[in-house]
């Protein structure tokens, strides 16, 4: 360093509004925008914010989710609002906002719109089609295309924004889904889409299920690089194994048995700046984090791992890992 390290003073705290009496809501997890613009919050009480950096201590709500928000994430790039009126100017480009709640539900904002999800998933194949029929050809559609029954545990953007990952259960699923533009909207489907609460649609294209063989009961972390065309997923079960998935095959390409001692809850890779660009080889590089003390480096390209890290007590919280992009 060529003269004193600057350090720039402290942000604002930002506190929850109590939920319950005084007290104050878990933060669940964090995330920054790709232009470190905005903070997305998850919090347990069913709290999404959109936080404007740096920060004044006030942030924008999404109301939508009944229960714990599990995690939430930023698109890749910026799209303009679904609607907008011709009198006024158009608003700019904002990113996406995409969020996994207990509710069974996963939800697509638009910074915009804090009260109307652009679109829920929350069926296993594709978006519901209203209300229930009496055709046995309906009644056969819905039994395929069940609701979520269980917590949405994760949610990210895949492939340059253009596919959805979410984990249920013990199931990675893959979607590809549409954002309905006011252009294209006539007064019919307005009203079809309020009575549905989102107008957009998604599709299932793929699952991983890891039930079987290994009688596993939960996806307990999954990792991809949305910033880049990458076709690999890696993930990581409640059975101490690590896999890595080819998206652009449909398969496990890799299992890794026991890398750690108890289940990863933590897969960090290297995610590009808008600052620093990240070399090729970069992107074979990623660390898994459990409680048993360690993180460990991987390169996905070697039969086993390059460093292990422990020099760290991590024996109850769940101690997140980062690879930084310089």
């Amino acid at each position: 360093l060529h003269g004193p390290a600057v350090i720039n003073p402290p942000q604002p705290h930002l506190n929850f509004p109590p939920s319950k009496g005084s007290v104050q809501p878990a933060v669940v997890s964090i995330a920054f925008s790709p232009d470190a613009s905005q903070l997305a919050v998850a919090s347990a009480d069913s709290t999404l914010l959109a936080v404007k950096l740096p920060t004044s201590g006030e942030a924008n709500a999404f109301m939508g989710h009944n229960n714990r928000v599990c995690s939430a994430c930023f698109s890749h790039h910026t799209y303009p609002p679904t609607s907008s009126s011709t009198l006024l100017a158009s608003p700019p480009s904002q990113h996406l906002l995409l969020s996994s709640s207990a509710d069974g539900s996963a939800r697509l904002w638009q910074q915009s719109k804090m009260d109307c999800p652009l679109v829920v998933f929350n069926h296993y194949r594709h978006q519901a089609s209203g209300p229930a029929s009496t055709s046995s050809l309906d009644h056969s559609t819905s039994i395929r295309n069940k609701p979520f029954a269980d917590c949405v545990n994760s949610a990210n953007f895949f492939f340059l924004d253009k596919f959805v990952l979410l984990t249920v259960k013990s199931s990675v699923l893959m979607y590809t889904y549409e954002v309905e533009r006011a252009s294209a909207r006539n007064d019919l489907k307005v009203l079809q889409s309020a009575a549905l609460s989102a107008g957009g649609r998604y599709k299932l294209v793929h699952e991983w299920n890891f039930s079987e063989p290994s009688q596993c009961h939960s996806v307990s972390a999954v990792g991809c690089v949305n910033q880049v065309q990458s076709p690999i997923i890696l993930t990581a079960t409640s059975d101490k194994m690590l896999q890595v998935l080819d998206a652009a095959v449909g398969c496990v390409a890799r299992h890794i048995p026991s890398p750690h001692d108890r289940s990863i809850h933590c897969i960090a890779l290297p995610q590009p700046s808008i600052h620093v660009p990240l070399l090729l080889d970069a992107y074979n590089m990623f660390a898994t984090s459990a409680i048993d003390n360690l993180i460990v480096l991987w390169d996905i390209r070697a039969p086993r791992s390059v460093a292990r890290y422990s020099s760290h007590v991590n024996r109850r919280g769940a101690v997140q890992a980062g690879i930084s992009p310089c």
